[in-house]
């Protein structure tokens, strides 16, 4: 499991460290600002491999076969 480990801070999953950092050092421009219609896009691209593409893959890599492949 990823973690960032920031003096007491500790931050795990790969799209909270990666916006902790944008949010953290917002001169390095990592994110669009807060505020911004484009932080919705990415938000939305921030979390779409944990919450759509990684459940899509985790039970494959695991042998596991879903018994009806087209409903996942």
């Amino acid at each position: 499991m990823p973690a960032l480990v920031d003096g007491g801070v500790v931050v795990t999953e790969v799209a909270a460290i990666c916006a902790y950092l944008a949010d953290k050092f917002p001169e390095k421009r990592l994110a669009p600002e807060i505020g911004s219609a484009d932080r919705a896009t990415y938000y939305r691209y921030l979390f779409l491999a944990g919450n759509t593409i990684e459940p899509a893959f985790s039970p494959m890599a695991a042998g596991i076969e879903h018994p009806e492949s087209r409903s996942v």
